[in-house]
């Protein structure tokens, strides 16, 4: 039977225990140097047990006659226990090791060592790690459409309608503006070079105006037009970004949630309303970052 442990029994914690326990015939282990968190524990882990996650003496002590298979570190405050943690467990020949992370200069040291920080967040919950196991590991990667792939601005000065006084403030509300959009620079052939590198779960998600129903199904197609199936039944209307479980969102504004997205949102292309470039001005930048 393998062995999984859980190091910070957080609520987030003790629900993959329980979800893992139910899935997966496994005998689970949690830590926590917290009394209050290892009693609340005990009801959905084999073995709850007292103890400091950074102290390799004290792991390896219960992974000695056969090393845990999986683990899953979900303390983050402290990082130098949180390393020290993974380091033990790396030298211990613990496989597979998933760590959340406090900020970014945290994952990157993670990474540089080998542990897994693209399945979660403590934001994120159980399924949403389950899919992306079964899907072979890859992070999840979410494109807007208007300002990333599609430019709005050029097609609704090309519109047959775009002079008119009721379209100039909301370009995005002109009846079949969304239809013909010509891409955004370098769009299509970056985002066929990410699907090439099978590197990540790839999907659309954008934001259709309300007031313009025919968007949706513009958007739809327009996306067909220009990448095939690629994204068949993988296309996402949304007007809340920040309810989307991934890794990356690339988007060019932080509205409709895109600021609270719960992976690492890549700011593309130019900020209108403060007249600057956003981090990821074009899409060389991005694949430098992805690829």
């Amino acid at each position: 039977m393998k062995k999984v442990a859980f190091f910070g029994l957080t609520p987030a914690a003790v629900l993959f225990a329980k979800e893992i326990k139910k899935n997966y015939e496994v005998e689970t282990f949690g830590f926590d140097n917290n009394v209050n968190s290892v009693d609340l524990a005990k009801d959905e882990i084999d073995h709850a047990i007292i103890g400091s996650i950074d102290n390799k003496s004290f792991i390896e002590s219960y992974s000695e006659s056969a090393p845990f298979d999986t683990a899953f570190i979900f303390a983050k405050e402290n990082t130098a226990a949180n390393l020290l943690c993974c380091e033990a467990l790396i030298e211990l020949g613990v496989e597979n090791i998933y760590s959340v992370y406090k900020n970014e200069s945290h994952r990157n040291l993670l990474n540089r060592i080998g542990v897994h920080t693209d399945f979660m967040n403590d934001l994120l919950q159980y399924r949403a790690w389950e899919l992306k196991a079964k899907n072979g590991g890859k992070p999840i990667l979410y494109l807007d459409m208007d300002g990333v792939l599609a430019d709005l601005g050029k097609g609704a000065k090309a519109h047959p309608d775009g002079d008119k006084p009721e379209y100039k403030a909301h370009p995005d509300e002109i009846p079949g503006v969304f239809r013909n959009l010509p891409p955004i620079e370098g769009a299509i052939e970056a985002v066929n070079k990410l699907l090439e590198s099978n590197k990540y779960d790839m999907y659309i998600l954008t934001t259709a105006p309300w007031d313009n129903p025919t968007a949706w199904s513009d958007k739809r197609h327009w996306i067909e037009d220009h990448f095939g199936k690629s994204f068949e039944k993988k296309m996402i209307i949304t007007h809340r970004k920040d309810l989307l479980i991934g890794d990356y969102l690339i988007d060019d504004r932080t509205a409709r949630g895109a600021k609270d997205f719960t992976g690492l949102h890549l700011h593309f292309g130019l900020d209108y309303e403060k007249n600057k470039l956003n981090k990821f001005p074009t899409w060389s930048s991005i694949l430098e970052h992805l690829i």
